[in-house]
């Protein structure tokens, strides 16, 4: 929710005042910096929580989501991946990476969406219906930029693997981009 007059999220502020220490209200204020695009807000957040409250489910949750705001959609999945390995028990991460496995084009997304839908039935289905992403919907020129700076910044810090893993991730949907998006790719 953001109030109109200054811009500011609503949510945000509720955050704070209902206890700056309890984690689930910082992620709840992590999540509306992601929706008013302050993904670098939310990144120091995160990091500042996790010192607080070390490496918990719900941070490394937030820290895929930030990196999917960023474009680098590989570490996205594997950050679901250990959020899920350490709470196999949260309907929400196992949806989230039931879609991202999805949007990978991995097979085994029908593990995560079936304990999903045997945590919560009733959120399983509603989410199927009117959340679900596609692939065509995440890939446009907005997350192709993102992606390319995340290359970028992991070939910059010699990630070459990580890199490739997003190249590849991109190529994989190349018919989504345009031609010349394709052309920028290939010649990295």
């Amino acid at each position: 929710l953001i109030d109109k007059k200054n811009g500011k999220s609503i949510i945000i502020n509720k955050a704070r005042i209902i206890n700056p220490n309890d984690e689930g209200a910082i992620v709840i204020k992590i999540n509306s910096l992601l929706g008013l695009k302050r993904i670098d807000d939310a990144l120091k957040l995160c990091l500042k929580t996790e010192q607080a409250f070390g490496r918990t489910y719900q941070m490394i949750f937030c820290e895929s989501n930030i990196n999917l705001h960023y474009g680098n959609f590989i570490k996205a999945v594997k950050l679901m991946k250990e959020a899920y390995e350490i709470n196999p028990d949260s309907y929400d991460i196992a949806i989230v990476l039931a879609n991202f496995l999805f949007i990978k084009n991995d097979p085994s997304y029908h593990k995560y969406l079936e304990a999903a839908r045997k945590l919560n039935p009733i959120k399983a289905e509603s989410y199927e219906k009117n959340s679900w992403l596609k692939p065509e919907e995440i890939f446009n020129i907005a997350f192709f930029q993102k992606a390319m700076i995340a290359i970028d910044t992991l070939m910059q810090r010699n990630n070459t693997q990580e890199a490739l893993e997003n190249i590849n991730f991109l190529l994989n949907y190349k018919d989504n981009f345009p031609g010349e998006c394709i052309e920028m790719i290939l010649g990295l």
